[in-house]
């Protein structure tokens, strides 16, 4: 299992945990891994950047200088509240909590990695942003930022540019020079938006890009000499080869080349996206990892974030893993404190101990539901994979779910939300069977992944189950807007 650890999330809260410590010690900052001890983990990601560094460097602003700075494009700022933990951390106690991160893992029985945010856009509309280094106004005044025709991603940095790609790849070299770890991860998913594909010759920009991840192989390289062991080099991308393609992203060349080692198709946010084409990759590159990624959030196109039950998670990670996935990378399941902390918490040790091992998942309890591509991840050109909603126009409608082996002496059903309709206007069959007798019941947590107004009915499933399920729907003057299979 691999986990990736947020730059900020519960990191900063951590430390500023030990602010009131009038002295504090390595033994103190290595119980933040006690969190992930007995667990399914055996890969940890640290995100180290994202717009600045939350370690020293001389490329880019860092938890210190944010610290220190009074000025922000022309406007007064105080960050200390936000970094006041690291930088005593760091500049009080002497203590590099990386370093000690990143031995600690290996006595543990963990892989540490370095994992760095490649064009994070975080907060891309306000004047200041403590998460911000000042190469942000740099480029956006030389015009080295993607520009408003793509949205969100405005202001991403455009790597065609020279700067960009100079930094970045000294960034690098600086921090493998620096610390000694198993693994170095790329993360285009923040963000995926890296070249003007709309505008630019495409196969330039990939080219480019292919010309920086020899680079970036090449240091590892170095490294690897300098610390005498292998130091994996790993990519987290689209969920899909042909559209990472279309933006500049030749995972099959990289692979072909020898420069990577581990591929990581990946929703970004907004789903957790259940179906990504774990086939195609594996056909595609037999020579490379590929492991497929899971985020926090079931789909929230329509009210809010809907964070994932452990049920939910075992049944995304358990159909990845039942269809060939030889591993998973989990995102935004760190401990992360969001309001509920506790909640959280207690949901993510149970994922971290539940979700690897496909006996312990056909097991419990498990939920398997249709999880999309979220919509501004789809490049302009492709249809992307969003099968829901269902609208019932008189026709055949087809849908699969991929789940876990699930016994028959398991209690099975399929779970229907309509926001329009009942399922007495659908005939609906699951792997031939007709689904009958249904009943209305409560929302299902988390309660804001459907519509308010959405109507959910279950009824058991009694069709047999292999690890591909195929549901058709046949009505008119209907809409379904959540599918699942629940196994108690």
């Amino acid at each position: 299992m691999y986990v990736n650890i947020d730059i900020n999330s519960n990191l900063v809260p951590f430390y500023n945990s030990l602010l009131d410590k009038e002295t504090v010690t390595e033994e103190d900052v290595k119980k933040f891994l006690d969190f992930y001890d007995g667990t399914y983990i055996d890969d940890l990601l640290f995100d180290i950047f994202c717009q600045h560094s939350a370690t020293d460097t001389v490329f880019w602003d860092s938890y210190a200088t944010k610290y220190e700075q009074t000025m922000e494009n022309g406007i007064a700022v105080d960050y200390k509240k936000q970094f006041a933990g690291l930088y005593s951390l760091q500049k009080k106690h002497g203590i590099d909590p990386f370093a000690v991160w990143f031995k600690e893992c290996r006595n543990r029985g963990m892989r540490p990695w370095i994992s760095i945010r490649m064009n994070d856009s975080h907060e891309p509309d306000t004047e200041t942003s403590f998460l911000r280094s000042d190469f942000f106004y740099e480029a956006k005044e030389k015009g080295w930022m993607l520009g408003e025709q793509y949205d969100y991603a405005a202001t991403h940095f455009n790597y065609a540019v020279s700067e960009v790609r100079r930094r970045m790849l000294g960034y690098i070299e600086e921090q493998l020079n620096r610390y000694d770890v198993d693994g170095l991860e790329l993360d285009f998913m923040r963000e995926m938006y890296c070249f003007d594909y709309l505008n630019d010759n495409r196969e330039e920009c990939i080219s480019i890009m292919n010309g920086f991840i020899s680079d970036t192989k090449d240091i590892v390289t170095a490294a690897e000499k300098k610390y005498g062991h292998k130091i994996r080099l790993g990519v987290r991308l689209n969920r899909d080869i042909e559209q990472s393609r279309f933006i500049g992203f030749d995972a099959r060349a990289w692979a072909r080349e020898g420069w990577v080692d581990l591929i990581v198709p990946s929703p970004r946010w907004a789903s957790s996206d259940s179906r990504m084409p774990m086939d195609v990759w594996r056909r595609e590159l037999p020579n490379v990892e590929v492991i497929p990624c899971v985020d926090t959030v079931v789909v929230n196109k329509f009210y809010g974030n809907a964070f994932a039950t452990p049920e939910l998670t075992r049944g995304n990670v358990g159909g990845y893993l039942a269809n060939g996935a030889h591993d998973i990378y989990l995102f935004n399941y760190f401990g992360d404190p969001h309001d509920n902390k506790e909640y959280y918490e207690a949901r993510d040790r149970e994922v971290h101990r539940t979700c690897k091992d496909l006996k312990v998942i056909e097991s419990l309890p498990v939920r398997y539901a249709v999880m999309e591509q979220e919509e501004r991840m789809i490049p302009q050109g492709f249809v992307g994979d969003q099968p829901l909603p269902l609208v019932m126009d008189g026709g055949v409608k087809q849908l699969t779910i991929n789940t876990a082996h699930i016994s028959p002496d398991r209690e099975v059903s399929v779970v229907l939300g309509f926001t329009k309709g009942t399922p007495d206007d659908v005939t609906v069959t699951l792997n031939g069977v007709l689904c009958q007798g249904f009943s209305e019941i409560e929302l299902p947590e988390p309660v804001k992944v459907v519509p308010q107004g959405t109507k959910c009915y279950r009824c058991p499933a009694t069709a047999s189950l292999a690890t591909k399920q195929l549901f058709e729907f046949v009505g008119q003057d209907a809409e379904i807007i959540w599918v699942e299979i629940s196994v108690k």
